[in-house]
């Protein structure tokens, strides 16, 4: 029978994805509100990462712009500031409310579709420093950031059996991982890119630190050595 192979966390970052902006007083709401949007609209469309619905996200970006207009000097800017928003139903958001979801084994070998909160450090994010609105109107160039992190080996075609839990004693060094990994990674790889390609055209800066260089790259997770999207699964059914 199937059993899943990978942990939830690991003791070692398995990737932080660096999403770095640069904005100024006159485009700093567009700019902000761009790539806020990138991350919502795909994160819902790969499964991902789920913040927001799609059917509250124009609703989410006005209330947004008109917060924006009561800014006082001393009000904080950056990403996800949800505590802005007047609209009780997009107003209180934290880790233990946003969502992504991952196919694993059940306890029968079957594969399922399973929710996870942010908090078990598959995928979750943090922010980066804010700056207030004064230093926005005083600077030429401030900087909005965001980093999205992983403790967790679920996205890999083999894992390390020194990390799992529950094994047989008959372990190999490596193992399989494939069957899941063909779920779960090519949907997070589109994700990165449309992520990686508007932070570009914003004129912004995608990075990466890994401590696993021959499993990640920054285009994304590698599956059989290369970088497979969800497209390719899609149009394909399976590509190996």
């Amino acid at each position: 029978m199937k059993t899943n192979k990978w942990i939830a966390t690991l003791n070692t970052e398995v990737f932080d994805y660096y999403l770095k902006i640069p904005i100024t007083k006159d485009n700093f709401i567009e700019k902000i509100y761009t790539i806020e949007e990138t991350i919502l609209k795909y994160g819902n469309k790969f499964n991902i990462l789920k913040i927001i619905p799609d059917f509250l996200l124009n609703r989410y970006k006005q209330n947004k712009f008109n917060a924006y207009k009561r800014l006082k000097k001393s009000d904080f800017i950056f990403l996800f500031d949800f505590d802005l928003c007047t609209d009780e139903k997009i107003k209180i958001k934290d880790l233990e409310e946003e969502e992504a979801n991952f196919y694993m084994y059940s306890e029968e070998g079957e594969v399922i579709l399973k929710s996870f909160n942010l908090t078990e450090n598959i995928i979750f994010y943090t922010l980066g420093d804010a700056v207030t609105y004064e230093e926005i109107q005083q600077n030429d160039v401030n900087e909005i950031s965001i980093v999205f992190c992983s403790d967790s080996n679920i996205w890999f075609d083999e894992v390390d059996s020194e990390n799992i839990i529950a094994y047989s004693e008959n372990k190999e060094e490596n193992e399989d991982n494939i069957e899941l990994a063909l779920l779960n990674t090519p949907r997070l790889n589109s994700f990165f890119r449309e992520i990686k390609q508007v932070t570009e055209k914003l004129g912004g800066k995608w990075s990466l630190e890994t401590n696993y260089p021959d499993k990640v790259t920054e285009d994304g997770i590698l599956i059989d050595g290369r970088i497979i999207y969800q497209e390719d699964i899609d149009k394909n059914n399976r590509v190996l």
